[in-house]
């Protein structure tokens, strides 16, 4: 895969409607969801469970595909529909606590762990390059919204 789309100036792509579209991954097309699928292992719960704590799970990324996800940590309670992303902390910084999450509804996510981004970095630069502008992107929504900035 290239870097940048040479043929369209302007890098628009239409994306599928099967794809999770919001605002922090609306850069991503279905090639770079084909690539995080391929570097990431993607988890099914039933209505009611529980997807984090599990017990000795590495620190992942977790992409919400599929349904809602009521995520609990130091911001408080949100849910999260298609799209959404959670466990970004401990992602980024493993010494940190991790959020707990569990599904009111049934869920598909994506969870990429850090040897997980390496690879799609070195396989798929263009789409560990969206995806880390999404990360970046999301926490300085979170620090503005919270009344701090760096």
């Amino acid at each position: 895969m290239e870097m940048f789309e040479y043929s369209d100036p302007a890098g628009a792509k239409s994306v599928p409607n099967t794809q999770p579209l919001v605002a922090a991954l609306a850069e991503f097309g279905a090639e770079d969801w084909a690539a995080l699928r391929e570097f990431a292992a993607e988890r099914r719960y039933m209505k009611g469970a529980t997807i984090l704590p599990a017990a000795d799970a590495p620190p992942a990324l977790n992409i919400v595909t599929e349904g809602a996800v009521q995520v609990n940590g130091g911001a408080g309670e949100t849910t999260l529909a298609a799209g959404g992303m959670f466990g970004v902390s401990r992602f980024l910084d493993p010494n940190l606590p991790d959020v707990t999450a569990a599904t009111p509804s049934g869920a598909v996510v994506l969870m990429l762990t850090q040897p997980g981004l390496n690879r799609l970095a070195a396989w798929r630069p263009r789409t560990g390059i969206l995806l880390l502008g999404a990360l970046g992107a999301l926490l300085s929504r979170q620090w503005r919204d919270a009344g701090r900035s760096f």
